[in-house]
């Protein structure tokens, strides 16, 4: 009866020791999958700045171009317009 009892015990704690086991990787996993997703926002917002730069800007710096270009031309043309209208 008491080797049974130990044969027990001995299991019992082998099994605790086991899903002692599991849980901690299970927190492993969790932490790894964490500092994963923090890598992976880091990557996004890299990306998002590189767009900006390479992209945005200059598309923004020639809508702006083109802006000054077509206020010079319609100056241009009110000057011209005053001009044949003066002489």
């Amino acid at each position: 009866m008491q080797k049974a009892e130990a044969e027990l015990a001995y299991e019992l704690q082998g099994a605790k020791e086991k899903q002692k086991i599991r849980s901690e990787e299970m927190e492993i996993e969790v932490v790894e999958r964490r500092k994963q997703i923090e890598v992976e926002e880091k990557e996004i917002a890299r990306k998002e700045k590189e767009l900006i730069a390479v992209v945005r800007r200059p598309a923004e710096a020639e809508a702006y171009r083109m802006e000054l270009i077509a206020e010079g031309n319609r100056f241009v043309c009110l000057a011209w317009r005053f001009t044949v209208v003066v002489e």
